[in-house]
């Protein structure tokens, strides 16, 4: 399993921060996602592959997971299963990524809170994620891919 250090979010004036973990092998949707979410005033970092999702979920405890479905090591929607499984995460609320149609049977079976199509409105978007972080354990998926923001 991958070793990632991440104590550099620990340190003390980080604290009480709420962190997002993207995890997406694409650095233009890491990229434009980080930019997207800048105005929560989270901590946004990232885990490319599903190894480094679990030991990023395991160091920091994040609030929100932003999950791609197709990972270089796995499925997105599997992750989620595994994470919402885990006594120690069964509360990070995940947001699944897809560039495919929403399978809503595999959302509903993996217990993710949103699934969003891309590409994706900006601002619905962040109104997702926003409600994610504000203590909603569902929110309103954005399920048609649309250009614009």
């Amino acid at each position: 399993m991958p070793r990632l250090d991440y104590a550099w979010l620990m340190k003390p004036e980080r604290r009480g921060q709420a962190v997002i973990l993207v995890v997406d092998d694409d650095d233009y949707v890491y990229g434009a996602v980080r930019a997207v979410l800048r105005p929560t005033g989270a901590e946004v970092v990232r885990a490319a592959t599903a190894a480094e999702a679990i030991v990023a979920v395991e160091s920091l405890r994040p609030t929100v997971a932003i999950v791609d479905v197709g990972l270089p090591d796995g499925d997105g929607y599997e992750l989620a299963r595994t994470l919402k499984s885990d006594p120690g995460s069964s509360d990070l609320r995940v947001v699944i990524l897809t560039g495919h149609a929403p399978d809503r049977t595999a959302a509903s079976a993996a217990h993710v809170n949103a699934v969003i199509a891309k590409p994706f409105r900006m601002h619905e978007f962040l109104a997702t994620v926003e409600g994610l972080l504000a203590g909603a354990s569902r929110a309103e998926p954005v399920a048609t891919p649309t250009h614009g923001g």
